[in-house]
């Protein structure tokens, strides 16, 4: 976690973690609201296959799947970097509901 704000009911948190690139190859902004995660946004990726992140609404599925992400499928080509955004995602909700 590189930051975390709160205003009212909305924590914006900007993170980075690991990806097939490496470590802090994935930075994001994830956005939560009344507990739920609004929005997910990516800040730098070095990942090879960001683009089919986008091109398969990933970042949307990561958002309406965030209460069970173990029921979102990756993305047939880009598993890992699929696989490594959850990981993000679930540490993020993780320090959210501390």
């Amino acid at each position: 976690i590189i930051s975390k704000v709160k205003e009212g009911d909305i924590t914006t948190y900007e993170v980075s973690g690991k990806g097939y690139a490496g470590n802090n190859s994935i930075k994001l902004k994830i956005v939560f609201k009344d507990k739920d995660i609004t929005s997910i946004e990516v800040l730098r990726s070095d990942e090879t296959y960001t683009k089919m992140i986008y091109d398969n609404d990933y970042l949307n599925k990561l958002t309406s799947y965030q209460n069970n992400l173990d029921n979102l499928d990756t993305i047939s080509g880009a598993t890992y970097t699929s696989n490594y955004l959850k990981d993000i995602i679930r540490k993020t909700i993780e320090d959210y509901e501390k």
